[in-house]
């Protein structure tokens, strides 16, 4: 009888520490999630996604990753079609960009209750990536000297949910074991234009379109395998300037426009807010450039359609910010460094009375180092390199009022990218 009473003892805690773990995610999406679409496993949205924010828009430009991801005063050429299209007015020949991505990491979750302890072992298998690709040329809009004018197009990948991830766990028949092979993402392509008066005031415009945006993935655990298979719809607009205070300072401006983002997996759309952002350069020397930049992000306005209306998709988040900063130095063989930190929704578990689980409404802050290097090849060509390393840590210790045990949860997070970009003007 005490042995049973043992086991059932024991099932009672793993259970609980399953919904525990179920909780992490915001209980309304999951609900919503899981049945829409359960041949997905739910695993587009577990913590367990390389992103830490799944709607963490890319850079596609390795000189901006390189200098903190900054990116609105930052970025190259042509690639300033995806980050401030009004700087394309300020390129003086026509330019041609293409840009590439590599990305691994590893997360760990080790959960503690009683005298028991358990470790889920996340692996990011390197996965690389084609993600950008950019042309523009100055065009002579109006017959004025004081006003030029250049157009852009582009293709690049928005979303990023392509990755390769096992998933391991010490406790014996876990659900915790398993590999997920995700493909694709939002792809769009980019099309708009800049201009500016006298080099000084610069004012820009591009529309970003669907393009080629299907999303698959296969999930094998030692039950058997699981595919699935969607694709991905969202239009929005981008607006930007910059003014040249002084030789020394210029200052820019973004506006993302808020859009709805279809997910055809999961038969339900998501309501994405507009990004802001300001950044400031600062150039004390010829060679010597400094960057700054505060980006929103607003988490507690995303919102899922389901069928008793709109709700919040991060539950009663608060809205979070992204800040980077950067420093260049070199004229031809150039050294980048960067720092930056953003808000991610993953939230703290504060208390746990009687089964009532209670979330920080502030957002968890992924903090992170970036480096590269700039070389040209001659007159013309030149290649970008980048290296990215961010990590997340944090851990929940609560009492369960209910069990009368005590729970120790840590949570860690780190991953690395690394990527290139590759231009030519002509």
């Amino acid at each position: 009888m005490l042995g049973k009473n043992k086991k059932k003892s024991k099932k009672n805690k793993k259970e609980k520490l399953m919904e525990k773990s179920k909780m992490k995610r915001n209980v309304i999406l999951v609900l919503v999630a899981l049945s829409i679409s359960v041949g997905l496993k739910g695993q587009m949205f577990q913590m367990g996604h390389y992103n830490l924010n799944i709607f963490e828009p890319e850079i596609i430009d390795a000189r901006a990753e390189a200098l903190g991801k900054t990116s609105i005063l930052s970025s190259t050429g042509a690639n300033f079609i995806f980050n401030n299209p009004a700087m394309l007015s300020n390129l003086r020949s026509k330019n041609m960009q293409i840009s590439c991505r590599s990305i691994f990491g590893k997360d760990e979750i080790k959960s503690e209750y009683d005298d028991e302890t358990n470790k889920t072992e996340i692996e990011y298998k390197f996965h690389f990536k084609l993600n950008g690709l950019s042309f523009s040329m100055p065009y002579a809009l109006f017959h004025n000297k004081d006003i030029k004018f250049s157009f852009g197009a582009g293709y690049r990948t928005y979303y990023d949910w392509a990755y390769n991830k096992h998933s391991r766990s010490s406790e014996e028949y876990s659900d915790d074991d398993y590999d997920l092979n995700s493909h694709g993402g939002l792809n769009v392509i980019v099309l708009g234009g800049g201009l500016n008066n006298k080099e000084k005031l610069y004012g820009g415009f591009s529309i970003s379109v669907p393009f080629l945006s299907d999303i698959s993935s296969e999930y094998e655990d030692n039950e058997g395998k699981d595919k699935s298979e969607g694709s991905m719809n969202g239009s929005f607009f981008t607006l930007s300037g910059a003014y040249i205070l002084n030789e020394k300072i210029t200052l820019g401006v973004r506006l993302r426009t808020g859009y709805e983002l279809s997910i055809a997996v999961y038969g339900g759309d998501f309501e994405i807010p507009s990004e802001f952002g300001l950044a400031v350069e600062y150039k004390p020397k010829t060679n010597l450039k400094l960057y700054a930049e505060y980006l929103t992000r607003g988490l507690g306005d995303y919102e899922i359609q389901t069928f008793w209306g709109n709700m919040d998709l991060y539950y009663f988040s608060d809205n979070g910010f992204a800040l980077r900063t950067g420093i260049e130095a070199g004229v031809n063989d150039i050294f980048r460094a960067g720092f930056f930190i953003q808000s991610v929704p993953i939230y703290k578990l504060i208390s746990d009375e009687y089964g009532d689980y209670v979330y920080d409404d502030k957002p968890q802050t992924e903090i992170g180092f970036t480096t590269g290097f700039g070389m040209k090849f001659n007159a013309n060509a030149y290649l970008d390199l980048f290296g990215i390393y961010s990590f997340l840590k944090y851990d929940d210790k609560y009492d369960d009022y209910y069990w009368r045990d005590q729970y120790s949860d840590e949570y860690s997070y780190s991953r690395i990218k690394v990527g290139c970009s590759l231009g030519y003007n002509f």
